[in-house]
């Protein structure tokens, strides 16, 4: 039964020319978040696990926990078409406010989403579940708290953005929030400027730009191994393209 659990999830995987997503989700269920699911809660079945995370009113018990549940269970039947069920839903639910910073600042929407699978693990990382955060955003420092007045198009929020002692990862109130902050920090943001100054210039001078070349300028400021992760970013695009096809 492994063996078919095994060969099944890489045939999804191939399919879907996403090998490190699944990879990452499928090492972050066994280690991260599912430990903490089953240790806070352990010897609860699966539909009282989903029972208490949706009724909690505790903020660290996010409503995520659900995914984590939701692929456990998929993993155990094998079930193709819930796992493709899922992935559309991400893509779905990111679609909205990465097309919103698409149209206002020129990021393609299909690469913030495809980064976003690449950094979360299709949303199941423990600081996306904890932290809302999505695109692995931090800075180092803990118990650092400050608030940024976000101006992107008619959107005006002040967003709130903090650490907590357990890691330097960024936590955010929202998954939106989250996005819109990302675009911030890449554009707009002066303590940032060095570290992002030809992806501004670049988007500065070209009013249609050439979604390989953003791939890159991210990549070259967010990632040790800028050619390693453009790569895995770029394959995620043609995920991500070919999901909004279906669902659009």
């Amino acid at each position: 039964m492994k063996i078919f659990t095994v060969v099944f999830l890489l045939f999804v995987s191939s399919a879907y020319s996403n090998t490190l997503g699944f990879e990452l989700a499928s090492r972050q269920i066994e280690r991260g978040a599912k430990k903490k699911v089953e240790g806070r809660y352990r010897g609860q079945s699966f539909q009282g696990l989903l029972d208490i995370v949706m009724s909690s009113e505790d903020p660290e018990i996010n409503k995520s926990y659900c995914k984590i549940a939701y692929l456990m269970e998929v993993q155990k039947q094998s079930d193709i078409g819930s796992i493709l069920d899922y992935t559309h839903g991400f893509v779905q639910e990111l679609l909205p406010i990465s097309k919103f910073i698409e149209e206002n600042t020129g990021i393609p929407a299909d690469v913030i989403i495809a980064q976003a699978i690449v950094e979360s693990g299709w949303g199941i990382s423990n600081i996306t579940i904890l932290k809302n955060n999505i695109l692995g955003i931090g800075n180092g420092k803990r118990y650092h708290k400050f608030y940024v007045n976000i101006e992107i198009g008619e959107c005006s929020k002040r967003i709130r953005v903090r650490t907590l002692m357990d890691t330097t990862a960024y936590c955010f109130d929202s998954i939106e929030d989250c996005i819109l902050y990302y675009a911030y920090l890449l554009l707009y943001c002066e303590d940032n400027e060095k570290y992002y100054k030809d992806l501004r210039k670049y988007m500065k001078n070209n009013k249609k730009v050439d979604k390989n070349k953003v791939i890159y300028l991210i990549s070259k400021s967010y990632h040790s191994n800028p050619e390693w992760y453009a790569k895995y970013v770029r394959q995620m695009t043609r995920v991500v393209d070919g999901i909004i096809l279906k669902i659009e």
